[in-house]
């Protein structure tokens, strides 16, 4: 009640010194003066040590974002490493195993351009992103790109330093696919792609990996299936596909000097 009474009075008191023009008081308006000559520089002092506090208080959280990304890079350069030096353990005693047989086996050679992504889809619908590689660094058009072992989609525009990549979100996008050892169609979509030409008798699941078909490069990883559609007794049954990569996490990729 108190509380009320006095939320009151200073209310009161106020609407009576509106009414008066108590500031035109020469004594009043003197001191009004004094009061806001003295808080108008602390004002401006609290708004600089604002902004200087929020300027380092971003620092600081892309400090630890760069930290935490470091540490996932080297953790995937040394598991990259791990399986590079196993693949030439293999290929090592498969030269052996050749000399013995009288076999002869050649490897498909890929060489790869390492990117960063520039920019992404402004709509939010990721259907491309730009690089920083482009015909001064021998990217042609049509060529793969990946991150890791997932594929990010297909060069579609080429520029002297930079590069557009046609994403698996994009309706443009089609590319030959295989799951569970059969051959599909993958089209792209936002947000899920589809598989063509499924027929009706084709076991698709739920949660099954979908990986890239083509010779060479079989079994990097396009996305997973997160739908199929009732049989309605048509030749086709409706399979959507879920990309596996996170396009707008994506900051770099690499290139790879081959077309399909």
């Amino acid at each position: 009640m108190k509380r009320h009474a006095f939320r009151l009075a200073i209310f009161l008191i106020a609407i009576a010194i509106y009414q008066l023009q108590v500031s035109t008081i020469p004594v009043i308006g003197k001191l009004y003066w004094i009061i806001n000559e003295i808080s108008m520089p602390l004002n401006e002092l609290k708004g600089t040590l604002q902004s200087k506090a929020r300027a380092v208080l971003d620092k600081y959280i892309l400090l630890q974002n760069v930290q935490r990304e470091n540490a996932a890079l080297k953790s995937k350069i040394l598991e990259l490493s791990a399986i590079s030096a196993e693949l030439r353990a293999c290929k090592h005693e498969l030269k052996i195993l050749n000399e013995y047989t009288g076999l002869r086996v050649e490897y498909p050679k890929v060489s790869a351009i390492p990117a960063r992504v520039l920019g992404y889809d402004p709509l939010g619908q990721d259907r491309f992103v730009l690089i920083d590689r482009g015909i001064s660094q021998g990217v042609e058009k049509g060529a793969l790109v990946i991150v890791g072992e997932e594929l990010l989609g297909i060069v579609e525009q080429v520029f002297a330093q930079s590069a557009r990549v046609k994403t698996l979100y994009s309706s443009d996008f089609s590319i030959s696919a295989s799951l569970e050892g059969k051959a599909y169609i993958y089209r792209g979509g936002f947000p899920f792609g589809s598989l063509l030409f499924v027929r009706s008798e084709d076991n698709i699941q739920k949660g099954q990996e979908v990986t890239l078909r083509a010779e060479g490069l079989s079994g990097l990883r396009i996305g997973y299936v997160v739908s199929v559609g009732p049989d309605s007794g048509q030749f086709f049954k409706s399979v959507s596909v879920k990309p596996a990569l996170d396009v707008r996490r994506t900051k770099t990729c690499t290139v790879l000097r081959r077309q399909l």
